[in-house]
C-alpha cells in the first residue's frame, strides 16, 4: 500500500464473515453494500456501538471506592474468591494466574475454540464452557474475568453486573468513553467492583518513576513521551475473523491494542492532558484502522508530551520508550525485542535514571524505593476484597486512557486540536455511525 489513508473504509473481507469472539457466542457481522459493517448482532440481540446517550458525572474525586465498597461484602468468611474467566488468549495467562494467587480459586472458564477449551481443562482442571453464559449462573463464582475482543467487553459486564458479579476486564476498557461509563455505572449502581487489568502498573520500577515524580524527585516536569515502536503481520490481523484493527471491536489499531499500555503509564505519571493533537493512518497492512499513529500533547501543568504507535516496525527494530524529563532530573524507561542491539536486554528496564539538586549536581542515578504491593491483578483484586486496599485501576481510573484515545482519534479525524476533558465519544466516519 502506498501512502497513508487516514480512514479507509471497511475491509471487503469482513463483509458477510463471522467474527470469533472469544467466548462470546459467533457475532454475524450484517454489512451494506458498500462491504462496511452496519452491526453485530448477538442472539437477535442489536449491540448499539455507542451505548447509553448519558454522559457519566465524574466527581472532583473520581474514585467511588471509599463511599460505595466495603471489604468482603457478598463473599462469605475465610472462602476463597471464585473467578470465571470469559475468553482463553491472554486470559489463558489470567486464568494462570489465579490458580497461583492465594485467597482466589478458578471456577471455570469459556472459549469458542474448542482446542482452547481443551487445553484449560487439562492445566487447570476445570470445566470449560463454549457459551459464558454458564458462569454467570454459577453461584461459586464471584468474580468475572473477561479477556475477549474490546468491543464486547461492555455487553458481558453488564451482564455479569446483572448477575451480581464483579468484573475485572483486559485493557483497553472499551472502545470509547460512553461505553466505558456504563459499564462504570452499573457497577456503582450495584455496588460491584470493576477493574481493569493494566499489568506494568504493579511492576516495581513503574511504581519508582510514579513516585518519584510526586515526590518532585526530577523537579518541575517539563516533557513526557511515549514511543511503542513493534511489528505485526498481516496474518495478525487476520486470525480470528479479522476483529483487530477494527473500530467496533478493537476501539482502533496500533494507538488501542498495543500501545494504549503506554498512553495509560503516561496519564498516570502526569495526570489528565489539557489538549492534543493526532495524525493516524494505514502504511502497511490492510485494516480498518491504523497501524501508524502520533499526537502530540499540553498537559495542564503546562509540560508538553508526545505519542508514537505503530505495528509497522521491521522485526529486528522492535522497542517501546517512556521518558520523562523535568527541571531537576528525568527518567528513562525502554523494552527491547527483536534482534538490532548486539545483546538486547530482555523484558522492561530503567535505562537512565537521574536526579540533581539546585545547582544541577547528579545527587541520584538509579530508582528510589517503594512499599512492596500486588504483583497483579488478581493479587490486588483479592486484597481489595479482604483487605479493603484501593485497587490500582479501577474503572474510572481504566476510562482515562480511552479518553485519551478517543481524543486522538477525533483530532486526527477532524483535523483539529482536542481539548479535554471530553464530552462526547470518538464515533469514527469509517465503520459504524452513532
Amino acid at each position: 500500500m502506498e501512502g497513508a489513508e487516514a480512514f479507509p473504509s471497511a475491509r471487503s473481507r469482513l463483509a458477510s464473515t463471522t467474527v470469533l469472539g472469544l467466548g462470546l457466542k459467533d457475532v454475524t457481522r450484517e454489512t451494506s453494500g458498500e462491504g462496511k459493517p452496519d452491526r453485530a448482532r448477538s442472539g437477535g440481540e442489536y449491540v448499539h456501538p455507542v451505548g447509553s446517550q448519558t454522559p457519566l458525572s465524574h466527581p472532583k474525586n473520581d474514585s467511588s471506592f471509599d463511599r460505595l465498597f466495603h471489604p468482603g461484602e457478598g463473599i462469605p468468611a475465610m472462602a476463597d474468591i471464585g473467578i470465571g474467566i470469559i475468553g482463553q488468549g491472554v486470559g489463558h495467562s489470567r486464568a494462570r494466574m489465579a490458580t497461583q494467587t492465594e485467597g482466589m480459586k478458578l471456577i471455570a472458564i469459556s472459549d469458542l475454540h474448542e482446542d482452547r477449551r481443551q487445553r484449560a481443562e487439562q492445566e487447570f482442571g476445570v470445566p470449560a464452557y463454549e457459551d459464558y453464559r454458564r458462569l454467570l449462573d454459577d453461584k461459586r463464582i464471584n468474580v468475572i474475568g473477561i479477556f475477549t475482543p474490546a468491543g464486547y467487553r461492555r455487553e458481558i459486564a453488564l451482564q455479569a453486573f446483572d448477575a451480581g458479579k464483579h468484573v475485572i476486564v483486559t485493557k483497553p476498557m472499551e472502545v470509547n468513553i460512553r461505553r466505558c461509563d456504563d459499564m462504570i455505572r452499573a457497577a456503582e449502581d450495584k455496588r460491584l467492583r470493576l477493574l481493569v487489568d493494566f499489568d506494568s502498573r504493579y511492576r516495581p520500577h513503574n511504581r519508582a518513576i510514579k513516585k518519584a515524580i510526586g515526590d518532585g524527585l526530577f523537579g518541575r516536569i517539563l516533557m513526557a513521551e511515549v514511543r511503542l515502536k513493534w511489528y505485526r503481520d498481516q496474518a495478525y490481523y487476520d486470525w480470528d475473523g479479522g476483529w483487530r484493527g477494527t473500530w467496533r471491536l478493537d476501539g482502533g489499531g496500533s494507538l488501542a491494542n498495543q500501545t494504549v499500555h503506554y498512553i495509560d503509564r503516561i496519564q498516570w505519571f502526569m495526570g489528565e492532558p489539557a489538549s492534543i493533537f493526532g495524525y493516524v493512518g494505514v502504511f502497511s497492512h490492510d485494516i480498518e484502522a491504523e497501524d501508524q499513529g502520533a499526537a502530540v500533547m499540553r498537559w495542564k501543568n503546562g509540560a508538553l508530551g508526545t505519542i508514537v504507535g505503530a505495528t509497522t516496525t521491521v522485526p529486528d527494530f522492535e522497542f517501546t520508550r517512556v521518558e520523562i524529563h523535568g527541571n531537576r532530573g528525568g527518567v528513562v524507561s525502554m523494552s527491547m525485542s527483536g534482534g538490532y542491539m548486539p545483546d538486547p536486554k530482555k523484558g522492561e528496564y530503567i535505562e537512565s535514571w537521574v536526579m540533581t539538586d539546585e545547582n544541577l549536581k547528579t545527587i541520584g542515578t538509579g530508582p528510589i524505593e517503594v512499599v512492596p504491593g500486588p504483583k497483579n491483578v488478581m493479587e490486588d483484586f483479592v486484597s481489595m476484597m479482604t483487605k479493603g486496599t484501593k485497587p490500582m485501576v479501577d474503572g474510572r481510573e481504566g476510562r482515562k486512557s480511552i479518553e485519551i484515545l478517543n481524543g486522538i482519534y477525533e483530532s486526527a479525524q477532524t483535523g483539529k486540536e482536542v481539548k479535554f476533558p471530553l464530552r462526547k465519544p470518538f464515533i469514527p466516519k469509517a465503520g459504524h455511525k452513532e
